[in-house]
């Protein structure tokens, strides 16, 4: 847990602190509320050398962690860092590894999220808007990774060798590719139950250890500073990170003073001081309570494919590719709203939803949480996850391809579509099927042609995937569901894969020639389902079909879980393990108002949990979990 050091640090030198904030000031700031501190560098201010290396004194003698932000990115005129080769050496001489390094940021935002407006405030803000030239998606995405890359290069070769990176969007990969140690996603900014998902998954396939949030509630957390939901979103914001497994929480600001949205309150003003209430309690709470130290349970993880350029935050434009129509979100980017419906049950009214055990399992998959897992990620990463889904824009690739091959036969159960096969990397419409449409080998099937057809689907019959239940009837006598307009279809020769899904345009039962929509393919120990779409599932006509299976395969992932936790889509809950293997259950109740009961099934026996308003419940649910 930490605090950022504000930006009126700007001492001389620590003697003169008492100009702005002393050492026994900075000490109360931390002191009962931290473990760790980031220093905001300013290149209208710089420090003394000497400053740097007295703070870390201060670090060492009070056992602090501590980083320094913006020393390369914002340096001095006519510097390359605020920090130079000595001064380093004389850090970590000093501190050793409670020095933990740069803190990099705002880089992703600049590169995928950001609008045009945004690069006119500054001459970095100009320097670093992207070339506007990008042929493809790849490009695209390597030129961002040189950047990470070359920036760390210059920090190694002052002996900066560690690194932590703020990312307030969902391509925290490409920086872990670029040689980030850490990622610390910027909390609140986009959708922070699907980023903790694309931060975590991240970190897992680059099989690193930590990861952390950096909770942005003062110009996110709401536009009212006094507005009690605010209010309560900051509570949310730290209980969902320490449950989702985050190792490092810190605050960026609001706890000294806040000048933001028209509003401006100093550090004794009640506003300022809820911030420091707050850290202090929730503090307290971290050291009475310490988490497993591990990540949470997860059975499913959600793909992020080769090359995708998804941001959740803002991201009018792929890659800020600005003023190209191709550029523009699309159907790519908008596939990924299948992640609203992964924490939503399903209405009551749905046909679509079935029971396991007697209730109703569609509030969330196995064991309360997803990661988002890079394509790119290790076979051994995969393979620690029973269930793969892909989403949005993927580059398939010979080494891909392979890969998800050696996952099914391992026992994987793998969901894509056919606009998943594309090898083409560019914004352009073009459909360019991997090994010209030879896939047998993993979907037990073959692509021939492409048709574009606008009829329902019906489904055959129920899944070859464990507990998996399509909306489908005996006889094949119903209506012709999912009709939403033409798209994209795949014209396939079946070679061993049994269909699930056809098109379908009448009451009667669909005849054997028509299109199949969903096929599965037993190959080794596991099962590849495919969804026979050429466009991506963003796309209008295919995501209803799409969503369905999905919510489907989710709902299964669920009843297959030793753990169910049924009830309440208000409650959030995540698994992990302590040294014992007793398996410790982790319950928020994300209502701001009213209580939330949840029903949990283990060990063949039911019990029930009522949470009062963002009450988060720890749970030791059973002993030696197998």
């Amino acid at each position: 847990l930490g605090n950022n050091i504000p930006e009126n640090y700007s001492e001389d030198n620590i003697e003169q602190i008492e100009q702005e904030y002393s050492i026994d000031e900075i000490k109360n700031e931390v002191k009962g509320r931290a473990d760790m501190f980031i220093l905001r560098c300013k290149a209208a201010n710089p420090l003394p050398q000497e400053t740097y290396v007295n703070l870390a004194k201060f670090a060492k003698e009070q056992n602090l962690s501590f980083a320094i932000l913006y020393a390369y990115q914002h340096p001095p005129k006519n510097k390359r860092s605020h920090l130079d080769k000595d001064t380093v050496a004389k850090i970590i001489n000093i501190a050793g590894d409670l020095f933990l390094g740069e803190v990099f940021a705002e880089l992703s935002s600049q590169s995928v999220s950001q609008d045009l407006g945004y690069y006119v405030d500054s001459d970095y803000e100009k320097l670093v808007k992207p070339p506007q030239n990008f042929n493809d998606m790849s490009a695209a995405k390597n030129r961002y990774v040189s950047l990470i890359s070359e920036m760390l290069d210059y920090n190694k070769s002052i002996g900066i060798n560690k690194s932590l990176y703020i990312d307030p969007t969902a391509i925290s990969t490409y920086a872990l590719d670029g040689g980030i140690d850490i990622i610390m996603l910027e909390m609140l900014p986009g959708n922070p139950e699907k980023l903790v998902a694309f931060t975590r998954g991240a970190t897992v396939s680059h099989q690193k250890n930590d990861w952390g949030g950096f909770v942005a509630h003062e110009w996110y957390g709401g536009y009212l500073h006094n507005d009690q939901l605010k209010i309560k979103r900051l509570d949310l914001a730290y209980k969902y990170l320490y449950m989702q497994g985050a190792n490092y929480i810190f605050l960026e600001s609001g706890n000294t003073g806040i000048e933001s949205f028209g509003y401006k309150y100093d550090y004794d003003s009640k506003e300022c001081k809820r911030y420091r209430d707050y850290t202090k309690n929730f503090y307290a709470f971290a050291k009475d309570n310490p988490r497993p130290n591990s990540t949470p349970k997860v059975d499913v993880a959600f793909i992020m494919g080769e090359d995708d350029a998804y941001a959740d935050f803002l991201g009018a434009s792929a890659w800020c590719q600005f003023n190209k129509e191709e550029w523009a979100q699309s159907e790519r980017e908008h596939s990924w709203k299948i992640l609203d419906e992964v924490y939503r049950s399903y209405d009551w009214f749905s046909q679509e939803n079935f029971a396991h055990y007697g209730v109703d399992l569609s509030n969330s998959p196995a064991y309360g949480t997803y990661d988002v897992l890079p394509a790119s990620s290790p076979l051994s990463v995969m393979k620690k996850y029973r269930y793969l889904i892909f989403v949005g824009h993927n580059t398939m690739s010979k080494t891909l391809y392979e890969k998800l091959c050696k996952y099914v036969k391992n026992g994987g159960v793998l969901f894509a579509c056919a606009s998943h096969l594309n090898t083409d990397c560019s914004r352009k419409k073009v459909y360019s099927c991997y090994n010209d449409g030879k896939v047998s080998d993993l979907f037990g099937l073959e692509i021939n042609s492409i048709e574009r057809k606008n009829h329902g689907v019906k489904f055959y019959t129920n899944s070859n995937v464990k507990k998996l239940i399509y909306p489908a009837t005996k006889d094949l006598e119903c209506d012709a569901n999912y009709p939403s307009g033409y798209t994209n279809i795949a014209n396939v020769k079946l070679c061993g894969a049994q269909v699930f899904a056809r098109l379908c345009d009448g009451f009667a039962p669909p005849k054997d020639n028509e299109l199949p929509i969903l096929t599965e393919y037993k190959n080794g120990k596991g099962i590849a389902m495919l969804l026979t779409y050429a466009d991506f599932p963003g796309n209008l006509s295919v995501y209803p079909i799409y969503k369905t299976v999905v919510k489907a395969l989710l709902t299964a992932s669920h009843a297959n879980a030793k753990i169910k936790v049924f009830g309440s889509d208000k409650v959030r809950y995540s698994l992990f393990f302590d040294k014992n293997k007793n398996a410790m259950l982790y319950l928020l109740n994300t209502s701001f108002d009213v209580k939330s009961s949840v029903g949990i099934i283990a060990n063949k026996t039911t019990t029930y949990e009522t949470l009062n308003p963002c009450e988060l419940k720890i749970i030791e649910i059973c002993k030696h979990f197998n």
